[in-house]
């Protein structure tokens, strides 16, 4: 499981369209309504993040 404890200030937990996979993705403030992976948010999403590249992306790592 991925620690997204101290990630998640600053971006709102969102669910993408179109994602098999029903992940919880990160939107950034400012954001158009995307991910920070590059999909199209389709409304807020609770619990832990589950997209990879989303949490690398919130991390500074990508």
């Amino acid at each position: 499981m991925l620690s997204t404890v101290s990630l998640v200030e600053g971006f709102e937990k969102v669910k993408a369209e179109q994602d098999a996979d029903q992940d919880v993705h990160l939107k950034g403030p400012g954001s158009t309504g995307s991910t920070l992976c590059g999909m199209k948010a389709a409304g807020s999403a609770t619990g832990e993040v589950t997209c990879y590249r989303c949490h690398e992306f919130a991390r500074g790592n990508v």
